[in-house]
């Protein structure tokens, strides 16, 4: 994929190598597993080659509005994960009374020795619980907004990382950060970070179709 050969040829075919991962470690897969699963399928349809590949290609427009498309798919997707879970978290009494977060530290397996230092306090507990909930709840809006759009991304970071540092659940956080890049548009990246500018130009052969 880094060079561009055989386009979305790629994408497919690591989709069926990821396929075949989870048939057979159904029972360590975890939800990064199958939003990556989702990714994967959608990305078979993106125009991934345009920019920061060796080969580059500039498509039709048919192509890039179903490459758009595929990407939007993602992002609602994620969308979807967070409703569902903020809903099935309203319906627990140690989320909607603040205490679900003591609970989850205090679990050996998720447990890190980082969170020693902030599962015996009240006031990270209670806040971070909420913290988590109103995200959750309420991101599937916000993000779309341009006022809170940053906040949103920088919020929803900060929360995956702390989780990483946190209860040791690697996959899922770093997945979860990536698709936040999906909600920047491509000028932001091509000139505002004056290294993926540089990038940009640095791409030697262009291949018209």
């Amino acid at each position: 994929m880094f060079f561009g050969y055989l386009k979305n040829i790629n994408f497919i075919f690591l989709f069926l190598l990821f396929k075949i991962y989870i048939v057979y470690n159904l029972e360590i897969s975890n939800g990064g597993d199958n939003f990556m699963y989702l990714i994967l399928l959608f990305m078979c349809f993106t125009n991934s080659w345009q920019y920061l590949s060796f080969v580059t290609y500039r498509e039709s427009a048919n192509k890039n509005f179903l490459s758009n498309l595929a990407v939007y798919s993602i992002l609602i997707q994620l969308c979807v994960i967070y409703i569902v879970s903020g809903l099935h978290k309203v319906h627990s009494d140690a989320w909607f009374n603040g205490s679900a977060t003591y609970y989850i530290l205090n679990t050996v397996p998720y447990c890190s020795p980082i969170a020693n230092n902030f599962k015996d306090s009240p006031l990270f507990v209670v806040l971070s619980t909420y913290y988590t909930l109103f995200f959750e709840l309420f991101f599937w809006i916000l993000i779309w907004l341009k006022p809170t759009k940053k906040l949103m991304i920088f919020s929803g970071v900060g929360l995956h990382l702390s989780i990483y540092l946190l209860m040791m659940l690697y996959d899922f956080q770093i997945l979860f950060i990536f698709v936040y890049g999906f909600f920047i548009n491509n000028e932001f990246w091509f000139s505002k970070i004056f290294l993926l500018k540089k990038i940009k130009y640095l791409t030697f052969l262009k291949i018209n179709n």
